[in-house]
């Protein structure tokens, strides 16, 4: 991509423009959300049509954890927009845009690249650290890295998911029958290492974002030789959404907020060992700074999947 984007030009941009339409984000995660915002904005940009946003998508509002503000209803000064666009209508745009594999241009930018090149500028417009009252807080992913004995590209890191993305949860179809939705695959410790010893044989210290425990300790059963860091800490037994839809508000954006310190960390590692079908993957991905050592563990290889989920009838 060969422009530098000015966050104050865009606003000002997606004003101009003919046509509202509202992004309607699914009640989903918060990188889910994230990711999703972001393809709302290209879609504003290629289609020249003005891309309407809630504030309040995440807990405190937008700017609580990223320096930017979104563009709102001020924008149509209150008049409803013409159009309304959700999650999945986005997941199906951008694989459309995927398998034409075009060099996307938006002149009114002066941007052209590919679709990798323009999400990642964009992440930078967007999701650059809050100067909000939760600053502080963002700042941490020095210290916390220093405090875990990582140093600068000295490690790589992992994304490991267990709990309901793994084990599934229960769905009923329009017809009446029960099945279970699959978000994400389980990939074996095993299948991490011997990818870690390939592609990064020099690396000794591997930091885990993961939300079981039990991950920590097979690494540290397998890897012999390596230096195994995480916030994960003991009693952490996986992640589940009923679990976490029942914490308050603040304890939900502290999570969000720890969770954000592991992905500026995992950003800024030598190489980085994800899944794509995750939305924490790929919002790493996009933030790291060299996508080409960012490498898929699970069957999804591309940067943003076809269908993020596996239905498996249980009739």
């Amino acid at each position: 991509m060969n422009s530098s984007l000015d966050f104050n030009f865009y606003l000002e941009l997606n004003k101009s423009y003919g046509g509202t339409t509202l992004y309607n984000p699914m009640p989903y995660g918060f990188f889910s959300i994230v990711n999703n915002t972001i393809s709302a904005i290209l879609y504003g940009l290629i289609s020249r049509k003005t891309i309407i946003l809630d504030q309040q998508l995440l807990p405190g509002g937008w700017n609580a954890y990223f320096d930017a503000s979104l563009p709102g209803m001020e924008v149509t000064g209150g008049v409803m927009p013409e159009e309304a666009i959700d999650g999945w209508s986005l997941i199906r745009w951008v694989e459309d845009l995927l398998a034409r594999n075009e060099t996307i241009s938006l002149p009114d930018l002066n941007i052209k690249g590919d679709l990798l090149s323009i999400q990642r500028g964009l992440v930078s417009l967007l999701c650059g650290r809050s100067t909000s009252l939760y600053h502080d807080k963002w700042r941490r992913r020095h210290e916390a890295q220093w405090e875990l004995g990582l140093g600068e590209r000295d490690y790589v890191a992992c994304h490991v998911r267990q709990g309901d993305k793994i084990i599934g949860t229960p769905y009923r179809t329009p017809d009446g029958k029960w099945g279970v939705l699959t978000e994400g695959e389980f990939i074996a410790v095993r299948t991490y290492l011997r990818n870690i010893r390939k592609i990064a044989p020099d690396i000794r210290k591997i930091f885990v974002m993961t939300d079981d425990y039990a991950v920590i300790e097979e690494f540290r059963l397998l890897a012999k030789g390596y230096s195994i860091h995480s916030f994960c800490t003991p009693g952490q037994n996986g992640y589940h959404q009923a679990d976490f839809n029942k914490k308050s508000q603040d304890e939900r954006r502290a999570a969000f907020l720890s969770l954000m310190e592991e992905v500026e960390i995992a950003a800024a590692s030598h190489a980085f060992f994800g899944c794509y079908r995750s939305n924490v993957s790929r919002f790493i991905l996009l933030k790291h700074f060299n996508p080409d050592l960012c490498f898929s563990m699970d069957s999804t290889k591309r940067w943003f999947p076809a269908w993020p989920f596996k239905l498996e009838s249980t009739v």
